[in-house]
């Protein structure tokens, strides 16, 4: 019958269907094989949605994991723009102009105004308005060291110190080396103007170790660097100041027992330094008495310099009488 011819043929397109068309699972070994035949197949597959999102602000390739091979890519920083739409120099450019100006404050100690008879003799020293002239010597350092110096009059009785203020002119090729020539000439007219051997290397070690500014003095704990009038070459300086015993009105230093020749030995040591002894002279100083040490290294100097005040300390202990004005 009609029916039954139907039904014959539907089941054998059926039949048909399930030989042309391999199953699910089937369709799944099939692909594993395939790719386990292939040359990819020794590169681990990973799932986009495992994947991490490259950092966004910059990090560095040490916070990412040395196994992931996808490129990174940092966010690059547009240039400042101003307000005419040109671009900012660079930040180095700007330290380079500010680096062309050196200043150098020196604070002269109150002990020199000890030589005054009035505030105003040593600052009428160092510019030169004496004999009819008028800020002769002021022109001359100007000129020569090619900076602009001010000074700042200290008072004795206020106990407030002259400050003096070197700095380098805006067109300097060299303002460092210009304020070096500066300091140098305004040293030797300070020396000039105290007129006391003993107290030249007390006023350029606290004129160094004191001085403030962009121009810096080379400083390590108690020592500092600078120039000797005397060997005309840097040295390292370290001062110590001896005690005093007043009697009368009058002040005798004590620490007469570093000039001993094996007090002497026992402070150098091993090091190649020397220790130099102001205030036993026949001549009165302007300054306290101190020890002096000098040598090329500064540990070297700090060493002796502890071991100094180290002895002023145990003779401090056994003496009643001295102390530090």
């Amino acid at each position: 019958s009609t029916e039954s011819v139907g039904e014959a043929t539907r089941l054998v397109s059926d039949a048909l269907k399930e030989y042309l068309q391999p199953s699910q699972n089937e369709a799944k070994v099939d692909s594993n094989s395939t790719r386990e035949n292939s040359p990819m197949s020794k590169y681990p597959r990973v799932s986009p949605a495992k994947r991490k999102a490259p950092p966004s602000d910059g990090g560095s390739l040490s916070s990412l994991s040395h196994d992931q091979c996808y490129p990174v890519e940092y966010p690059r920083k547009s240039p400042k723009l101003d307000e005419d739409n040109s671009v900012i120099k660079h930040k180095s450019n700007l330290s380079e102009r500010n680096n062309k100006e050196a200043i150098c404050v020196l604070t002269v100690p109150l002990w020199v105004l000890n030589k005054c008879n009035r505030d105003q003799d040593l600052f009428l020293h160092l510019v030169g308005n004496h004999k009819g002239f008028k800020g002769h010597k002021h022109k001359e350092i100007c000129s020569k060291s090619n900076c602009l110096i001010n000074f700042s009059p200290g008072k004795s009785k206020d106990c407030e110190p002259m400050f003096i203020k070197i700095k380098s002119k805006h067109d300097a090729t060299n303002p460092f080396r210009d304020v070096k020539q500066g300091l140098r000439m305004i040293k030797d007219s300070l020396v000039e103007f105290i007129d006391d051997e003993c107290s030249e290397r007390r006023l350029s070690f606290e004129l160094a170790m004191h001085a403030e500014g962009s121009y810096k003095f080379r400083k390590a704990r108690v020592c500092v660097q600078q120039e000797c009038h005397i060997a005309h070459r840097m040295v390292w300086m370290a001062l110590v100041e001896l005690p005093s015993a007043e009697s009368n009105g009058e002040r005798t230093p004590h620490g007469r027992f570093f000039l001993m020749d094996d007090v002497q030995h026992w402070l150098k040591g091993d090091t190649n330094c020397s220790v130099e002894v102001y205030g036993f002279g026949d001549n009165l100083m302007l300054c306290e008495p101190y020890v002096l040490i000098c040598g090329n290294c500064p540990d070297e100097v700090g060493i002796v310099a502890d071991r100094v005040a180290n002895k002023i300390y145990h003779h401090r202990q056994k003496c009643r009488y001295c102390r530090f004005f």
